[in-house]
């Protein structure tokens, strides 16, 4: 039986393998991430970190496609340590580090205080390249992975609770009020929720279900209302645009109505299984195995009904449409504890078996992983890895720095700087960030035929604002762009910088304007 006590070779005893191993190892981990972050990483913010910051800087209850928290805790880390790329990306470190302890605790709790089963979680945790990526990248699901760990933790504690008799009203509110926090990240925590079905469907058994019970959730879902009701005032002032972007990002029609997907279901549920397979490498397998081998317990099988029925829903909203590979990973951590308690099982000392094998090539995945997610740039001889990601996350500093000095040069009629105009809100996140004194800058992807973004509603990036008119601006291009079609000037002057134009005599959007052009963009 899996982790059956502490006698044989689960009580094996190692110099490291034990809690404040596990402590030391979170710690080390969390400071060389730190160091590299601020004086070694050649990784510039990608255009959704930018996004991120530039919401950190208009503070609001909500915003177009996701809710608020990530923006909150941007925002005070910028505050005391400056708009530095590091200082964005400092919230997905504090939450990897968060991660890795709460993996290690909730392995202790299921396996009843094996300290050789946390160590193995921990590392395991620290080694996979999709958790990897998520404290150096600075996107919600960093903190995504740590809430979802949390759930899961009350979860367990919940149904041992449920089993005994005892009273359970403490548990399902603090799950409903950690989902509720989720929200205010991420709309896809709600996907927590059917596993919680799942598993009592599975085990109903021994979970009888009283009228309480139902009290409960009716309780539950008032906190878990009150948690989200800043983003449905929002929402309801703004006419919804984040329930148009969920639904466009489950195929569903709002602001993605007219998007055109390339590709077939059979790409996509191959990209999707492939980025899993990808982001995770042999801990695919090691997963695999474990859940294999525990199922039957009760509280192992809790972990995998915490984790697979949201994998299983990306999978399967991959058969209509495009899935971000990143979408399902943080829904994956609570396997990392069977792992690691299979891991603790292991004779180490003994003779090599086919699990030492599978886990050695996952350190050497892990320690690959760390390093090309740390330093990509040294892929930079692929023409198409430069393409579809070292443009995202290099190049951006020096870009800015010539719009600058090209802004420097411009002269307008009445004197005053010229107003940046892109084609795209994350390139004109970027340029804001990088350029000297962090300038406004404005899209008029709404009016080109974009989905519309929160720029389109801050009163110093909204194109519609009447105090820009009358200005002369910069767009600021990367092609072709139908720039009399969206906004009205007097006419577009050449620059010295290939494709920068001028634009005197702004006099706002076209009344009609493109609409969305059917194609697919980049999505935070």
């Amino acid at each position: 039986m899996l982790l059956a006590g502490a006698s044989g070779v689960a009580a094996e005893k190692t110099t490291h393998a034990t809690w404040r191993g596990a402590m030391v190892l979170i710690v080390l981990v969390a400071i060389g991430r730190l160091v590299y972050s601020i004086w070694l990483s050649p990784v510039q913010l990608a255009g959704d970190e930018a996004y991120y910051w530039q919401q950190a800087r208009h503070l609001d209850l909500c915003y177009n496609e996701k809710g608020p928290a990530l923006a909150w805790m941007i925002a005070p880390c910028c505050w005391l340590f400056g708009d530095r790329e590091w200082a964005v990306r400092l919230p997905v470190l504090i939450s990897f580090a968060i991660s890795a302890w709460a993996i290690g605790r909730l392995t202790l709790s299921i396996a009843r205080g094996n300290q050789r089963a946390a160590f193995f979680s921990v590392a395991l945790f620290c080694l996979i390249p999709a958790f990897e990526a998520n404290a150096q990248i600075c996107t919600q699901d960093g903190p995504i992975i740590a809430i979802w760990i949390a759930l899961t933790a009350i979860g367990l504690r919940l149904f041992r609770r449920w089993r005994e008799g005892a009273n359970t009203w403490p548990e399902w509110m603090l799950l409903w009020f950690v989902v509720g926090i989720g929200f205010l990240f991420k709309q896809s925590i709600l996907l927590f929720l059917p596993g919680v079905a799942i598993y009592w469907l599975m085990q109903r058994r021994e979970l009888p279900m009283r009228f309480s019970f139902f009290i409960q959730q009716i309780v539950g879902m008032l906190i878990f209302g009150v948690l989200i009701s800043p983003m449905i005032v929002w929402n309801t002032r703004h006419g919804w645009p984040m329930l148009a972007h969920t639904l466009g990002h489950l195929g569903a029609g709002g602001d993605q109505a007219t998007v055109v997907n390339k590709g077939n279901a059979f790409y996509w549920v191959g990209a999707t299984l492939g980025g899993i397979a990808g982001s995770f490498g042999p801990a695919c397998l090691l997963m695999w195995w474990a859940s294999k081998k525990t199922w039957r317990n009760p509280e192992y099988l809790w972990m995998i009904c915490a984790a697979v029925p949201s994998v299983l829903f990306f999978v399967l909203l991959s058969f209509i449409k495009p899935v971000i590979a990143s979408w399902p990973l943080p829904s994956l951590a609570p396997l990392v504890v069977l792992v690691g308690a299979m891991a603790a099982e292991q004779p180490w000392r003994e003779s090599k078996n086919s699990f030492h094998g599978v886990w050695n090539a996952m350190v050497v995945y892990g320690i690959i992983g760390t390093l090309l997610l740390a330093f990509p740039n040294v892929l930079a001889i692929n023409a198409h890895f430069r393409k579809s990601l070292l443009d995202r996350i290099t190049g951006h500093r020096e870009e800015a720095a010539r719009i600058a000095k090209l802004l420097s040069e411009i002269h307008t009629p009445d004197g005053a700087p010229a107003l940046l105009v892109t084609r795209h809100y994350m390139k004109a996140c970027l340029l804001s960030f990088y350029m000297p004194d962090h300038p406004t800058v404005r899209t008029a992807a709404k009016y080109l035929g974009k989905r519309s973004t929160t720029f389109d509603q801050w009163t110093d990036t909204k194109m519609d604002n009447p105090e820009l008119y009358g200005r002369t601006l910069l767009l600021i291009g990367d092609g072709d762009v139908p720039w009399e079609q969206a906004i009205r000037f007097d006419t577009t002057q050449p620059t010295s910088r290939k494709h920068c134009w001028l634009a005197p005599n702004y006099r706002g959007p076209q009344p009609n304007h493109p609409s969305p052009d059917g194609q697919a963009s980049e999505e935070p």
